[in-house]
């Protein structure tokens, strides 16, 4: 709005309006054709048409989204309101309200575009009541971020902390020659799905244990994950900020080609340290029977470490996977518990980094099911490196394996 009204001004003034009824006339006809042209411009940024998405531009919704998220998580922490649902999982004010700013924010982009989010419909309708507002600023600068990490141009990150969103180099991207074509990332809006975990870890958030507080988005093109988000709207002491918000995000997959800290530098794969073994990520809660027996069994043979780490909350195991700062390689649970929405980013960033996710019998996930249909009943095994996945589905199929 700021951008046509300054474009109208400079226009108004360009003309030398008189009194003369024609020249009014002119002038006006020729105002309110480039205010046209530039709604239409300002508009093809954010919406292609109603069968098709863009997929950039998704993806930076989805990056703006996790911040729009985090605000009504951070300022509702004091005030939580948990309970339980119907299910027995723990839910506070946060969960809806979060989910209704990460909808609003990428509805924008596409009104059409399937999104399946932890809270259902009807229990979003009963409960939000905190404003979904997305901020265009922060959108404005995901967008140039995603366009430079796609197009491989070199520079300081637009979502880096201290920029400004007055700061001119950050409000466009000069594409390479050649590269202004978007056919390669514009589809069809029906092969596309977003998948969103509001509030991550709840339980921990309950307990104001933020650590374990994530926020998980991820895009599934053609029933395979290609990018995804995982933001701690707390942020991470020591890393990147996005802007001044306060959160640390990371993102990325095949649709960029990498995985990125936002507003910072690009990951690397995770490397297990040289006269160390990979280790696993386990919930403390659940760390007894088939998950203990099974990490005992690839610490026996020298495959993983024998002491796993706990650690609480799908976001937080998946993110620990990516960046691998304490050898984190492998995240095993072999039942029912966890959702799509829960692993859906993770796949999306571990298939970047040649590693995989699937169920504990090596099937890929379907990402094509009802929100009612969404629980992972055959567990999960998620590894930043195949080798290493390959290696825990022989050891569990060579086995039968008793539950305890």
């Amino acid at each position: 709005r700021q951008f046509l009204s300054r474009s109208c001004i400079v226009h108004w003034h360009s003309i030398k309006l008189h009194h003369d009824s024609t020249r009014l006339f002119a002038a006006r006809w020729m105002l309110t054709r480039h205010l046209v042209l530039l709604r239409k411009r300002v508009t093809s940024i954010r919406m292609t048409s109603h069968s098709q998405v863009n997929l950039l531009d998704l993806a930076a919704s989805a990056v703006a989204a996790t911040v729009a998220a985090a605000h009504p998580i951070r300022e509702l922490a004091e005030h939580q309101h948990a309970r339980l649902k119907g299910d027995g999982s723990i839910v506070t004010d946060a969960d809806f309200s979060a989910q209704g700013a990460i909808m609003h924010t990428m509805q924008q982009v596409s009104s059409n575009v399937r999104i399946v989010g932890e809270e259902s419909e009807e229990e979003m309708s009963r409960h939000v009541h905190y404003a979904t507002t997305s901020d265009e600023r922060v959108y404005t600068l995901a967008r140039n971020e995603v366009l430079m990490r796609y197009h491989n141009i070199e520079g300081r990150p637009p979502l880096s902390s201290g920029t400004s969103g007055e700061d001119e180099s950050f409000t466009s991207v000069v594409l390479p020659k050649g590269e202004q074509g978007q056919d390669k990332y514009i589809v069809d809006v029906d092969r596309v799905s977003v998948l969103v975990d509001p509030l991550d870890g709840t339980k921990s958030y309950a307990r104001a244990d933020y650590e374990f507080v994530t926020i998980l988005i991820a895009i599934i093109l053609d029933n395979k994950p290609c990018f995804g988000v995982i933001c701690k709207p707390f942020g991470i002491e020591g890393s990147p900020s996005i802007l001044d918000t306060g959160c640390f995000a990371i993102y990325g997959g095949t649709l960029l080609n990498g995985v990125y800290i936002a507003g910072g530098d690009e990951c690397q794969k995770p490397a297990t340290a040289e006269g160390s073994l990979p280790r696993a990520v386990i919930s403390q809660s659940r760390s007894k029977g088939i998950v203990k027996d099974f990490v005992d069994e690839l610490a026996s043979s020298k495959v993983i470490h024998p002491e796993p780490l706990h650690v609480a909350g799908a976001g937080e195991k998946s993110l620990r996977l990516v960046l691998g700062t304490a050898n984190e390689a492998l995240w095993f649970f072999p039942k029912a518990g966890t959702s799509r929405w829960d692993v859906a980013a993770s796949d999306a960033l571990l298939r970047q980094f040649g590693g995989k996710l699937t169920d504990k019998y090596g099937n890929e996930l379907d990402y094509s099911t009802s929100r009612e249909d969404s629980e992972n009943s055959d567990g999960i095994i998620a590894c930043n490196d195949a080798a290493l996945h390959a290696e825990c589905i022989k050891v569990f199929q060579g086995r039968s394996w008793e539950d305890r």
